[in-house]
C-alpha cells in the first residue's frame, strides 16, 4: 500500500508546515491543500464501497479498512493542531479547516457504521471525536445521576454503576480508543432502557449486579464492590455452614449469568466474572476449612461454658408472614433501616414462631424478597381484621 500512503504522507508534512496555508495552491499540482483533502473524503468512501462490493478475504478487507482508518486519524489530529502564520488563522480556521475536519469525521464515521467487524478497535479516537463524545455522555451520565437517586439509590450504588461513564468524562484514561467507545455506548444504552428497573428494592439490586457481570465490568472498584458486597453478606451468617451456603449461592448466580460482552471495560484484564468466582472459590475453601467463631462452643474451645440462654419473644405467625410484614413496615417507613441484612438478623436474633425456636436471618430475608402468596393473604386477613378493631374502637 506503499503508493496510497506516500500522497497522505505528503499531505500531513505539508499540513504540519506553519507556513503553508491551507487555501493557498501549490505551483505543480494546481490544487491546495483543502481541496486535496475534500477530494480524500470522497475518494475514500467510494474505494472501501468497491473494496466491499468485491469478493476479497476478511483479512484483506479488514487491512484495507485499518489502513484508511489510521490515516484519517492522523489528518483530523493533524488539522486540530494545525498552526498558521497567517493573521487571519482564526478566521480562516473557523470558515475553512472545521468544516473540512467535520468532512473528514463524517468518513470515520462512515467507515465505524459500515464496517464496525473490521476496524481497529484499538486505534486511539481523534481528539475532536473524543471531546463530542464526553460531551454527550456528560449529559447522560447527569441524567442519570438524578434518575437512579430519585428511585432510591445510594450514592455508593449510583457510584458503581456509573463509574464509566464517570471515567470517560474525567478522563481516566489517557487515551481513549475505539472499543471504550462502543462499550461506553453499550452500557449507556442499557442504563437508559426503559424496562430496568427502577428501585433500590434487593431484587432489583441483584439485576443490575447481574447486567455489571453481563457487560463484564472489569475495573478494581467493580471487583472491590462485588467482593465487599459478598463478605458483608456471608458475614451477617452466624454458622459456618449458612455462611457456606451463602457464598455458594453467589457462586452459582454468577456462573449462571450470560456474558453479553466478551472484552471488558479493562481490555487487558480478566473476565469480571472469572475474577469473582476465582474470589468465591477460595473464600470457600477457606471458610470451609477454619474454625467459625459461632461454633467455638462446639468445637474450638477444649473447655466450654454455657451461654446464657437468651429471650426471645414467641409469635404465633410464620416466618415467612413475619417477613412480608416486616417489608410492609420497612416499605411505609415505620422501620427505618439503611442495612436490611441487619434488620433480618436483628428480628431473627429476638423474634421466635410457634413452629422455630430458632429462625434465621437467611429464611427471613428469602421471604421477604419473594413472599409467598399464603403469607400475602394471611397478612391481609390479619390486617382487616385489625380495621375493624379499630372501626369498633372508634365508635
Amino acid at each position: 500500500m506503499a503508493y496510497l500512503l506516500e500522497p497522505v504522507e505528503a499531505l500531513i508534512s505539508g499540513i504540519r508546515d506553519t507556513d503553508r496555508c491551507l487555501l493557498k495552491r501549490d505551483a505543480k499540482s494546481q490544487i491546495s491543500f483543502s481541496e486535496e483533502i475534500e477530494h480524500l473524503h470522497f475518494t475514500i468512501k467510494e474505494k472501501l464501497l468497491q473494496k466491499s462490493a468485491k469478493q476479497n478475504s476478511k483479512k484483506k478487507l479488514s487491512n484495507f479498512i485499518i489502513f484508511h482508518q489510521s490515516n484519517l486519524i492522523r489528518l483530523i489530529d493533524e488539522l486540530a493542531n494545525k498552526k498558521c502564520s497567517c493573521q487571519e488563522k482564526e478566521t480562516c480556521h473557523a470558515a475553512n479547516l472545521e468544516p473540512l475536519i467535520e468532512k473528514l469525521t463524517d468518513t470515520l464515521i462512515f467507515i465505524n457504521q459500515q464496517f464496525k467487524d473490521f476496524i481497529d478497535h484499538q486505534s486511539t479516537l481523534p481528539l475532536v471525536c473524543e471531546l463530542k463524545h464526553r460531551a454527550i455522555i456528560r449529559e447522560s451520565n447527569q441524567y442519570l445521576m438524578g434518575h437512579l437517586s430519585l428511585h432510591g439509590f445510594s450514592p455508593e450504588a449510583i457510584s458503581i454503576l456509573l463509574h464509566p461513564l464517570v471515567d470517560f468524562v474525567n478522563k481516566k484514561k489517557k487515551n481513549y480508543t475505539f472499543h471504550d467507545k462502543y462499550f461506553l455506548y453499550d452500557w449507556l444504552e442499557r442504563l437508559e432502557a426503559p424496562f430496568i428497573p427502577l428501585s433500590s428494592d434487593e431484587e432489583d439490586s441483584e439485576f443490575l449486579c447481574r447486567l455489571m457481570i453481563s457487560y463484564n465490568i472489569n475495573s478494581e472498584e467493580c471487583i472491590q464492590f462485588f467482593t465487599s458486597y459478598f463478605t458483608e453478606k456471608y458475614k451477617l451468617e452466624e454458622t459456618r455452614a449458612d455462611q457456606l451456603q451463602m457464598l455458594k449461592h453467589f457462586l452459582k448466580c454468577i456462573r449462571q449469568t450470560d456474558i453479553i460482552r466478551a472484552s471488558g471495560y479493562i481490555k487487558a484484564k480478566d473476565p469480571l466474572h472469572k475474577k469473582l468466582i476465582d474470589w468465591l472459590v477460595l473464600e470457600i475453601d477457606y471458610i470451609g476449612s477454619s474454625c467459625h467463631i459461632s461454633e467455638k462452643t462446639q468445637s474450638c474451645v477444649a473447655n466450654d461454658v454455657p451461654l446464657p440462654q437468651r429471650y426471645k419473644v414467641k409469635l404465633s405467625i410464620s416466618v415467612s408472614a413475619l417477613a412480608y410484614f416486616l417489608k410492609l413496615l420497612i416499605s411505609s417507613k415505620i422501620i427505618i433501616t439503611t442495612n436490611k441484612e441487619e434488620t433480618f438478623r436483628f428480628f431473627a436474633a429476638h423474634f421466635s414462631t410457634i413452629c422455630k425456636d430458632e429462625v434465621s436471618p437467611g429464611g427471613i430475608k428469602t421471604s421477604y424478597s419473594k413472599p409467598p402468596q399464603h403469607a400475602i393473604k394471611f397478612i391481609k386477613r390479619l390486617l382487616f381484621e385489625w380495621l375493624k378493631t379499630i372501626q369498633i374502637t372508634l365508635k
